[in-house]
């Protein structure tokens, strides 16, 4: 487990989620992005609660090992989506060349890039 300070709070999380979290917010600052992320955590009356982390540049975060015999909240979600984030980042998806010979698009364009009939 580990303890996130974040906007004057600290909270307790896995230490899966709350490296992926660090990780996600370094990568959001270097390319100029923002995000929030909702992460099961234990506050510090000891609740478990839901804490919205906004993330990007600017944005003061930072982590560090708890001692704690509580098992870690369930954070299998926010976990699949910070690895899904963190690879789009690292992988953007790309379009693949276009084949000349398919038509299929062929009319859409006509109609979304015809010439304007004012300009006559």
């Amino acid at each position: 487990m580990k303890h996130i300070s974040y906007a004057d709070k600290s909270l307790l999380a896995g230490d899966d989620v709350v490296d992926l979290l660090l990780h996600y917010a370094a990568r959001l600052a270097a390319t100029g992005s923002a995000d929030d992320v909702d992460v099961h955590v234990f506050s510090s009356d000891g609740d478990e609660t839901v804490a919205t982390f906004v993330l990007g540049p600017g944005m003061g975060i930072m982590a560090e090992v708890a001692h704690s015999s509580m098992e870690a909240p369930d954070n299998s979600e926010a976990i699949t989506y910070l690895r899904e984030k963190l690879e789009l980042i690292d992988s953007p998806p790309h379009g693949e060349p276009m084949d000349p010979e398919d038509t299929a698009l062929d009319s859409f364009y006509s109609e979304q890039f015809a010439p304007d009939p004012r300009d006559d």
